[in-house]
Parts: C-alpha cells; structure tokens; sequence
C-alpha cells in the first residue's frame, strides 16, 4: 500500500512514488494516476526497465529459454536502446555485423559500435576499435582504433589494454 503523501512537496511524493511504481498494485497504481495524472507518470514503463528489454534480446539471440529468434532480439535490443541502454547498441552492431536479423552491414555495425561507445559501452569502444582497425565499414584508420580501444580501456574492458599495446607495438 502506498501511503498518503500529500503533506510532502508533490517533487518529493512524484518522486518517491515513481520509483516504486512498478511494484505497487492495481489499486495504488490508480490511486498515483488519479493524485498526479497521467501525463506525470506517462514516462514510466509499466512492464520492465530497460535493462530487462536488453536481457531479453539476448534471449531471443542466444535462444536462452526459447528459440533463436533474431527478430525478436532485435526488437528488444531497439527498445532498451531507444530507452538509453547503453549495451543494446553493441548488440545491434553485432546483429549487423554478423547479419543476424539484418542484412550484414559493416557500415550500421560501426554506426551502432559507436553509439555503444558513446553511451559508455566498453565492448561497443572495443568493437569499433576494431572496425577501425580492419577497416570494416568504415576507413581504415590505426590513430582510430588505439582511440577506441584506451577508450575501453578507461571504460573497464579487459583486454583492449594488450591489444592496444600489441598493435601500437607493431606500428612504431
């Protein structure tokens, strides 16, 4: 039961409330739309956050409880994404990169690589570290790919250090 909140400022009760939305019952949910309107709580996803609309494409991309489906996965992974997920995008790429779901296409796969990387995705900055360096989708360019990979090296990935390294190594 949600408790009455209209003593505190409605920021703080939206606030509260908005947070604990998902778990409250039918009832509090009405008794929240009535007190604040709809277009106060419109934003709020009544089903699942984001973060479950990313693990359930990898469900339908690994075919985790279910069949592969990559239609699916990627319908999940466009939501979260489109909700400000940051390992969605990464996912996208690697649909396009591998062209499951999608037609193959190294140029979207490096354009989703570096939304990843730009949300803070550490694969999505090792991704197109590699695009870069291959010269998958877009031009090949050995400055970009030690960028990307010290960026997912800040960003906490294991191994773009090493390859970084080994790759700057060979170049000088």
């Amino acid at each position: 039961m949600v408790p009455d909140f209209r003593r505190f400022s409605q920021n703080i009760v939206l606030s509260y409330q908005l947070a604990w939305y998902s778990y409250c019952s039918a009832d509090d949910k009405k008794r929240i739309t009535n007190t604040f309107g709809e277009a106060n709580i419109k934003s709020i996803d009544r089903n699942t956050p984001h973060t479950g609309w990313d693990v359930k494409g990898d469900d339908f991309y690994y075919g985790r409880g279910r069949a592969v489906d990559y239609t699916q996965a990627l319908y999940w992974y466009h939501k979260a994404a489109d909700a400000g997920n940051m390992y969605s995008p990464n996912s996208i790429g690697i649909c396009y990169q591998k062209g499951h779901g999608v037609p193959q296409s190294d140029e979207q796969a490096a354009q989703w690589f570096e939304k990843a990387a730009k949300a803070g995705n550490p694969q999505g900055a090792y991704n197109l570290a590699e695009c870069y360096f291959e010269g998958a989708g877009v031009r090949k360019s050995v400055d970009q790919a030690l960028k990307y990979w010290a960026e997912a090296e800040k960003l906490g990935h294991p191994s773009a250090a090493q390859r970084r390294e080994s790759v700057f190594a060979t170049v000088q």
